[in-house]
């Protein structure tokens, strides 16, 4: 206010004769300079500059099109352009996909029989090679080793499979449904893996295997079909970090963004793969806490939207998180979104496939006013082979498609001008074979609705009974609801025991074969999986293990406090981490070491991680950083 002022007083003697100030040049130039200071800091003058500066990879005829797309005739064009493209396409990939045979986009109640799936996979195979062409040895159109033409693998083995039907009992059932899915992939994999999606004229059947995993995973999740959209990717990392770079660039476009602008709002218990994602796409994160249960502090969160404002661009929940496995508010979430014009991510590859299937979770997000995204693994309970995931895309709202475009609008890649051709891809990869997609979909045609179900509450059901061992025991403290498939706790406070005693615990409790999570803050948990859950003994030996350990570490804390020994396991490893990140007057014993650890602790962690795989990458090297 006070240069406001000045620059006004200023400009009153420079711009107006009738005060008769033919004044020394030096007021002149000081008056220029408050004006421009002026205008550049007035907020009206900002968005204008902001409307004609070139955006991160945008060239001025890019930006002057931009300005062009805001006139209604020219926007109403543009849009006609567009929609015969579209409809172009649609048409004859629904006609392509005529000859894969009929479309599934839902989970069948039963599973598929071995031979009806075999019998798919011949189906597609053969269809493949019509396309490819009709000699013994194909190549050229796939770049790299030649398409060979035959039969692959033994189906002697699934014809003795024919009259089984899929019984998840006990150890053994779930052990025959692994190896007889093992044989299953390998046949698949063989018939499939040189099936290349970049090139979808030869390959074809790798966009119309997405288009149905998408569809059967989106129903999971109350989505409708002819609205959701979705890419197959490698993991639940590439699908966070795909929703994370499709955000960018709808923010880049519907809120005037420059590369490094935006913002993701994520609750503390988000998995770092969104941390990840921030860092690859230049997006800025910032982190409301959680409640005393573990999920999203919703007035912190309300709080942060309205303060961060334009430069939000998503908000970020787990269904369930990753550290204490509670399902986050995302009904409430989704409602902060939707008001805040925003995209709301839910993060489900921890849970996916088991929220669904139990009674007391709606898991029908898609449903929800204000959730644009989703990413579910299928490779975690879904029983497909590594690495495969799914990010799931609906409406948005979008100045460019008024008044909504699907967020997928956002994830593909083009170069019209390459050197090479016209150039472009829907996502990350370029080449991308087609064989986790016809994986995920077989998985998921074989073990059927009523499969995931029985195998989600038999997860449940032991979550519960081993979350009351832990509540039953007094030197323990159990953290969050556990309303899926992850159970978390810590030592009792009250004890008093020394920093690091859960990290002996974990350590004590491997060595008798049950392998926890760590986690900062002094906490660990463990993820329940079908094959745990199936075992009926398997309650019996983690209680066992508990105690076991708990007596052992306890003997360990009384000698710690005593100074005669250190916790085992990763104890010093976190607690020289905690001590470099959060410094105190507990964890560090002097004020040099407090006030180095305080400017230097972030960056000598991330280094420390960065030299870990630099010489885990290449251990031979004998250079030093």
């Amino acid at each position: 206010k006070l240069r406001e002022a000045l620059a006004q007083t200023l400009l009153t003697f420079v711009l107006y004769k009738k005060l008769n100030v033919q004044a020394n040049p030096l007021y002149k130039l000081a008056g220029v300079i408050l004006l421009i200071q002026y205008l550049l800091s007035n907020k009206m003058v900002k968005q204008v500059l902001q409307l004609f500066s070139l955006k991160f990879n945008e060239t001025p005829l890019d930006r002057v099109a931009c300005l062009a797309l805001k006139a209604p005739a020219v926007k109403k064009e543009y849009a006609k352009e567009l929609e015969g493209v579209l409809q172009g396409t649609r048409d004859s990939t629904k006609k392509a996909w005529e000859q894969f045979g009929e479309l599934i986009t839902k989970i069948p109640e039963d599973g598929y029989t071995f031979s009806s799936l075999t019998s798919l996979v011949d189906k597609l195979a053969a269809a493949t090679e019509k396309t490819v062409g009709t000699d013994e040895w194909y190549s050229g159109s796939i770049y790299s080793y030649s398409y060979m033409k035959g039969k692959y693998g033994n189906k002697k083995y699934f014809e003795k499979l024919e009259s089984e039907k899929l019984f998840l009992e006990n150890p053994d059932d779930y052990a025959k449904l692994t190896i007889s899915l093992g044989e299953l992939y390998t046949y698949s994999f063989q018939r499939s893996y040189l099936w290349n999606s970049l090139h979808e004229a030869e390959f074809g059947a790798g966009y119309w295997l997405s288009y149905q995993v998408v569809r059967m995973v989106a129903d999971l999740y109350g989505g409708e079909p002819d609205k959701v959209m979705g890419l197959i990717t490698s993991g639940g990392t590439e699908s966070l970090m795909t929703a994370m770079r499709l955000y960018r660039n709808w923010g880049m476009v519907n809120r005037n963004h420059d590369i490094g602008q935006g913002v993701v709002l994520v609750c503390e218990s988000i998995h770092a793969a969104v941390n990840k994602a921030c860092i690859a796409y230049d997006l800025k994160i910032e982190i409301v806490p959680v409640d005393k249960l573990g999920k999203c502090d919703i007035p912190a969160l309300k709080k942060a939207v309205k303060r961060i404002g334009n430069d939000l661009i998503t908000i970020v929940g787990s269904t369930p998180s990753y550290t204490l496995g509670v399902v986050d508010p995302i009904k409430e979430i989704a409602s902060i979104a939707y008001e805040a014009g925003v995209g709301m991510h839910v993060d489900s590859c921890l849970g996916g496939f088991i929220v669904n299937f139990l009674d007391h979770i709606d898991s029908d997000f898609l449903k929800l006013p204000g959730v644009t995204s989703i990413s579910c693994d299928t490779h975690k309970n879904g029983w497909a082979p590594k690495g495969s995931s799914v990010v799931l895309t609906n409406d948005i709202r979008d100045i460019l498609h008024e008044p909504k475009v699907n967020l997928m609008f956002y994830s593909a890649y083009a170069v019209p001008s390459w050197d090479g051709g016209i150039y472009g891809t829907p996502q990350n990869p370029g080449s991308q074979h087609a064989t986790h997609m016809l994986h995920a979909y077989l998985a998921m045609l074989r073990i059927g609705k009523n499969g995931y179900r029985k195998i989600a509450k038999n997860i449940h059901r032991v979550v519960k009974r081993c979350s009351e061992i832990i509540e039953n025991d007094p030197r323990c403290e159990l953290l969050g609801d556990s309303p899926a498939n992850v159970f978390a706790w810590r030592i009792n406070p009250k004890l008093g025991w020394e920093k690091g005693a859960i990290y002996a615990l974990a350590h004590e409790m491997s060595q008798r074969n049950i392998v926890l999570s760590a986690m900062k803050g002094d906490r660990v948990h463990y993820c329940v999986t079908g094959r745990s859950s199936a075992d009926d003994s398997f309650v019996h030996k983690f209680e066992a293990s508990l105690k076991e350990s708990l007596d052992v570490t306890e003997g360990y804390a009384k000698d710690v406090a005593a100074g005669k020994c250190a916790f085992p396991g990763d104890a010093g490893l976190y607690g020289t981490m905690e001590a470099a990140m959060q410094p105190s007057s507990e964890n560090t014993k002097s004020a040099v070491e407090y006030y180095s650890n305080l400017i230097l602790g972030h960056r000598v962690a991330c280094d420390a991680i960065k030299s870990h795989f630099y010489g885990f990458l290449y251990p031979f090297r004998t250079d030093s950083l």
